[in-house]
């Protein structure tokens, strides 16, 4: 039987699809990946940028879904017994959960784009640990040859679960499920609900609070990137149409010129 604590020692963690692209330090740094070209404002490694988003989306949905609540805590219970407690239930479905998550990446990798075209690789995975402290799984995730605005990303979900893990050695009260949205796939049983931003001291032992604070987690990690993907490409446009207008200004201003012979 799977020790019901597996989440003691990964307290949160930012999931990669190391079966399918894997990460592989190179002598090639980390590069920033945000930036247009600026004559036609499409982003290089537009595909990449888009396939970590649609990756993070995936993993968001698996921790909001009602279904996979409901599918964890029936293995929980199915593993424990009837004697176990509701405390040790769902201890051990939230264990239950991550794991199946974790450990069927094909799930997510069959909605993703390859990007064949790219000779990037996904970030590193990261992980918060009983401390409260964060880190990569790789000794310089700098190291990687991939997006920085991915580790930034990846930074921004473990900064979540540290609060989170922090508020609760404090036993102060956090919001929880207050930015990711439930998914209901048609289930329903007792185990699944959702916080919808309830303030709370979170609990890692709490299947719900596990769940919504990863799903929360991966939320913040899309709005950053979708957010600095949307102000670059406003950036590029911006400075290419004034560029554009100062140019036909110009042009027109040499042809009024030309017609009367530089006369004022």
């Amino acid at each position: 039987m799977m020790k019901p604590r597996i989440v003691s020692t990964l307290r949160g963690a930012t999931l990669v699809l190391v079966a399918f692209v894997g990460f592989v330090p190179t002598s090639e740094a980390t590069v920033p990946c945000l930036k247009p070209d600026p004559k036609t404002c499409k982003i290089p490694e537009d595909c990449m940028v888009k396939r970590q988003i649609a990756m993070k989306r995936a993993f968001r949905d698996a921790f909001t879904s009602s279904d996979m609540r409901c599918k964890a805590m029936a293995a929980a219970k199915k593993q424990l017994g009837k004697a176990a407690t509701p405390a040790a239930l769902s201890k051990q479905a939230a264990a239950l959960l991550y794991q199946d998550i974790a450990n069927n990446p094909g799930r997510v990798a069959k909605k993703l784009d390859p990007c064949k075209k790219s000779k990037l690789a996904d970030p590193p995975g990261w992980s918060t640990g009983d401390d409260c402290v964060f880190s990569a799984s790789v000794n310089d995730p700098n190291s990687v040859n991939t997006c920085s605005e991915f580790l930034n990303a990846s930074r921004t979900h473990e900064r979540n679960h540290a609060a989170s893990c922090k508020a609760g050695k404090e036993n102060k009260k956090t919001k929880l499920g207050e930015v990711s949205s439930w998914v209901d796939h048609g289930a329903a049983c007792d185990a699944a609900r959702y916080n919808q931003g309830v303030e709370k001291v979170p609990n890692r032992d709490d299947l719900n609070d596990f769940a919504d604070e990863e799903a929360d987690s991966y939320t913040l990690e899309i709005w950053e990137l979708e957010d600095e993907r949307a102000a670059a490409i406003h950036r590029c446009t911006t400075a290419r149409d004034a560029a554009k207008a100062a140019e036909a200004v110009s042009k027109n201003a040499k042809a009024l010129l030309a017609t009367t012979g530089g006369a004022r």
